[in-house]
């Protein structure tokens, strides 16, 4: 690992004696976080934790302090934060799921080949030389030509001499070698669209700070959106993201490979017995495009969400700069009607006037002071129009309603203590209705067949009416399904 990684702070976590329950608790992890595609809520990953280490270890808390303290400050493979009540939740990071590939790689047993890799390590180095971005056209129809003498040259040596006297085909490489260069590639492109997403979110905090806190007036503020897709798509990131987007794609106007749909080249080597089914199915080949496919839906839906927070900072600068506008135009007036004979004197002498390009009749104008908001009262409803019929109606309707809730929230629960065995109160999720708390702290009561044991306490997290609220001090109850109910089911 030493020589691997050399000073990669990833050498921290292999250094651990229990190394290996490190890597399983954060694979662990970052299924529960995939799954929920969002931030999930500290205490739900702390659960699990101490699932994990109750009957292991004598000091839980500490040990999952720490496990949390290593995986978010020190290795950087998990990131947290705080909503607007305080309530901490834990996302994925790109250093997690490099972590993750780099392990996943290491425990394939796969040959490396030297050759593969010192092709492509000159290639990028004799690349630096003949980059395009420092090229003039001069320079390029050199290059040019000097390649097609130097073809022309070894295609001579092809007709007399037969292929093994070419210099300028590709190297030989075996077919394991190939496709472990293409395999690894494929991994390395998959972890640069994390850096992506990095470089689109680095972009808009520089924008934001560059143009709202240096008070910049509504029409520069405006100009932002389109400064952020310039700036976004000038970064190395970007551009490098965008190559290889056009070089997989079919629409584009690439002519540097035959075959540049992967699942297509595939099939092709499958055909010609090139690749085993069974090496296919193995290789991360077989899901690269899928998986480059959802990577690019995530940027797409990351510069949303960016352009989103971005339009939410340009509208408060506006309002802040119409504000200032307001404020500035008070402070005008007021000073006018202070002095009203000096005012007066000096609009005459300014001889202000409005041109028409015609004169219409606008008939009597009246001034108005201030425009005062009134609320428009809505119809009462009166008392008398409705009928018994019609209250009866109505409460049973709502009865049957919410029996029908409580009915469908107590067959969810009961799917997934058949699933899972046990669900603690503390571990069952963000609650989302009263009906909700209600079954949970209730089910023994509203379904024999489930038994209750109070754990201890916790506090639960509850949104209502828009709002979100934190229960202190709830009873810890683990559900359970009967055995009587088991056998019969």
């Amino acid at each position: 690992m030493d020589g691997l990684l050399l000073h990669h702070p990833y050498i921290l976590l292999f250094q651990k004696n229990d190394w290996r329950e490190y890597l399983e608790l954060i694979a662990l992890i970052y299924d529960y976080l995939e799954e929920a595609n969002a931030p999930v809520p500290f205490d739900v990953l702390k659960t699990i934790l101490y699932h994990h280490y109750s009957d292991k270890v004598a000091s839980t808390d500490a040990k999952i302090t720490n496990f949390f303290t290593m995986m978010i400050a020190e290795l950087q493979v998990l990131k947290d934060s705080h909503d607007q009540w305080g309530k901490r939740f834990v996302e994925s990071t790109p250093h997690g799921k490099e972590l993750l590939k780099l392990v996943e790689s290491m425990l394939v047993q796969r040959t490396r080949f030297s050759g593969t890799s010192a092709e492509t390590m000159l290639g990028a180095l004799n690349g630096l030389l003949f980059s395009t971005q420092n090229m003039s056209q001069g320079d390029a129809e050199k290059h040019h030509r000097e390649k097609i003498k130097a073809y022309q040259a070894d295609l001579e040596k092809i007709i007399k001499n037969g292929p093994k006297a070419a210099e300028l085909l590709p190297l030989t490489h075996s077919y394991e070698a190939l496709f472990g260069q293409a395999e690894e590639a494929a991994i390395h492109v998959l972890a640069a669209t994390e850096d992506v997403k990095v470089a689109i979110e680095r972009e808009r905090k520089k924008l934001a700070e560059r143009y709202i806190k240096q008070e910049k007036s509504a029409g520069e503020n405006i100009r932002i959106l389109a400064d952020f897709h310039l700036e976004l798509h000038q970064t190395e990131e970007y551009k490098s993201y965008k190559q290889a987007k056009d070089l997989f794609s079919q629409l584009s106007a690439q002519v540097r490979f035959k075959y540049n749909d992967v699942n297509r080249l595939l099939g092709v080597l499958l055909e010609k017995d090139v690749v085993s089914d069974d090496a296919l199915k193995k290789s991360h080949l077989s899901r690269f495009s899928n998986q480059f496919e959802a990577a690019d839906a995530s940027i797409r839906e990351k510069i949303k969400v960016q352009i989103e927070i971005l339009r939410q900072q340009v509208n408060h600068a506006l309002m802040t700069d119409t504000h200032l506008v307001q404020n500035s135009l008070n402070n005008i007036f007021k000073m006018l009607y202070g002095q009203k004979d000096l005012a007066h004197c000096c609009l005459e002498d300014m001889e202000l006037e409005v041109r028409h390009p015609w004169s219409p009749d606008f008939g009597v104008i009246e001034l108005n002071s201030f425009h005062l908001p009134t609320e428009i009262e809505g119809m009462k409803i009166a008392e008398e129009e409705w009928t018994v019929e019609d209250l009866m109606s109505l409460g049973l309707g709502l009865a049957r309603a919410e029996e029908n809730t409580i009915l469908n929230i107590l067959t969810k629960l009961k799917e997934r203590l058949i699933e899972q065995k046990f669900i603690l109160v503390s571990s069952y999720g963000e609650l989302t209705s009263l009906a909700e708390l209600y079954v949970l702290l209730e089910a023994d009561i509203l379904e024999p067949a489930i038994s209750k044991e109070l754990k201890g306490s916790c506090d639960l997290s509850f949104a209502f009416l828009g709002r979100a609220f934190v229960l202190r001090e709830v009873p810890d109850y683990q559900y359970t399904i009967k055995e009587s109910y088991e056998s019969t089911s």
